[in-house]
């Protein structure tokens, strides 16, 4: 698929009209911009949980407990499935050690670890990736799960983002009567400098 991008994307250029080229290839390029934010979110809440996962193993003594935490994080990747899989692996090497109330300590840390993932730092890293509020991503999330189950989990918070794209473009090009280019002009906020660094910023 990586190998074959470049050429899909002058392919898919090549049969848009001309009159609408222009601003089809910037409403793709903010879709993909707000893919690849998604997927470096994604890897940074792998990487916390994947963090606190193991200095939770390891502060109960858990055999194992790097890898434990490891592959929580990388699983992780995959939204609710992370913490799961690390309590459940967690409690089965608790098991084989013989220490069963282990297991059932190390199952509390990572419901514990869970509920912080999914009502906090999932919504708050998504939120300055791709824009959306916190509320929207749960919904998103909850969703997409009751629609198409696990599929519906993982395409759920990019194709809320790329829907809130799409819509917002064609909301003030088809309705509100702008050009593209007004449009997305519109999407930049602009912040003014402070009163007491407007003469600098003048001068700069």
């Amino acid at each position: 698929l990586l190998i074959d991008l470049p050429r899909f994307k002058d392919n898919a250029v090549a049969l848009t009209p001309a009159s609408h080229r222009e601003e089809v290839v910037y409403v793709g390029r903010e879709v993909a911009t707000a893919m690849g934010s998604f997927v470096r979110g994604q890897l940074l809440v792998a990487l916390i949980v994947g963090i606190a996962s193991s200095i939770g193993m390891w502060i109960i003594d858990l055999p194992f407990w790097l890898l434990v935490g490891i592959i929580s994080g990388l699983l992780n990747m995959i939204p609710f499935l992370g913490p799961i899989a690390g309590g459940a692996l967690a409690f089965v090497i608790a098991l084989l050690n013989g220490d069963p109330w282990l297991g059932v300590l190390a199952v509390a840390i990572y419901t514990a670890i869970q509920q912080v993932d999914n009502h906090v730092i999932t919504p708050m890293i998504q939120r300055t990736r791709v824009h959306l509020s916190p509320f929207a991503i749960v919904i998103a999330l909850v969703v997409g799960g009751s629609v198409a189950g696990l599929l519906g989990v993982l395409v759920a918070v990019p194709a809320t983002a790329a829907i809130r794209i799409i819509a917002g473009h064609l909301w003030r090009t088809r309705i509100l009567g702008q050009s593209w280019r007004e449009a997305s002009a519109a999407m930049i906020e602009v912040t003014e400098p402070p009163e007491r660094f407007g003469r600098l910023a003048r001068r700069a």
